[in-house]
């Protein structure tokens, strides 16, 4: 029975015209494609640059230099410096000089404070101090004597005589004659003063001393160098 059904429903389909289902052109017209709208461009304005304005530059304003004072330099202040005052002149006849027995000739022996103060005004009493021996100055090494001459006529040229003396002790000052010193000296005028240095060759020791001076103006012509010293020893 059921199978005799299913035969009738296979058969009634079959019989039955199929369904008219629309038909379609086998080349379907494309869809109109829409065209893109053009979208209108936008053209940029150009956007002005602002002008930069130049503010003015300021001039800067000369600044008046300070007149600068000039300095004043200070002078240094001279040092101060023992100077020995020069001797006044002496009066004539000169006081504190010997005299020789004819009248015309004066000697005098000058401590060692006149000594000084003489040879800042006399050249050549400042040379013969001045005078040095193995890099000592004479009578730094030596012992020296002087003597301060004078004439009323005036002297061709001078010859002193002196004796280096040893006192025997610091205690016993018996003296004992070492030698004897001989010294020529330049030409002098009337009243003219001179310094006479004596060096002798004994080394400087404080028992040393010179003595005995004898002055002597001549007004005959040397025969002998002048000046000149000699020192004659007694050993």
């Amino acid at each position: 029975m059921i199978k005799r059904l299913l035969l009738a429903v296979l058969m009634f389909s079959l019989i039955t015209p199929a369904a008219v289902l629309p038909s379609y052109s086998a080349t379907s017209s494309p869809a109109p494609t829409k065209k893109p709208t053009a979208k209108p461009t936008v053209t940029k304005k150009p956007t002005a640059k602002p002008t930069a304005s130049k503010k003015p530059t300021a001039k800067p304003k000369a600044t008046k230099k300070p007149t600068t004072k000039p300095k004043v330099k200070k002078k240094p202040k001279p040092k101060a410096t023992s100077k020995v005052a020069p001797l006044p002149t002496p009066v004539w006849p000169p006081k504190g000089f010997k005299v020789s027995s004819n009248g015309s000739t004066f000697a005098k022996i000058p401590t060692l404070d006149a000594l000084k103060g003489l040879s800042n005004i006399d050249s050549t009493l400042e040379k013969s101090l001045a005078v040095q021996e193995d890099g000592v100055r004479v009578c730094e090494k030596y012992a020296c004597g002087a003597i301060q001459v004078a004439s009323t006529v005036g002297c061709t040229y001078w010859i002193v005589t002196a004796d280096v003396r040893n006192q025997v002790s610091a205690t016993d000052k018996t003296l004992k004659v070492l030698g004897q010193l001989r010294t020529t000296y330049a030409k002098t005028g009337p009243k003219q003063f001179a310094t006479i240095l004596l060096v002798s060759k004994e080394l400087l020791d404080p028992l040393h001393s010179i003595g005995n001076f004898k002055a002597d103006c001549r007004s005959d012509t040397p025969n002998e160098v002048v000046p000149t010293t000699t020192y004659t020893s007694n050993s």
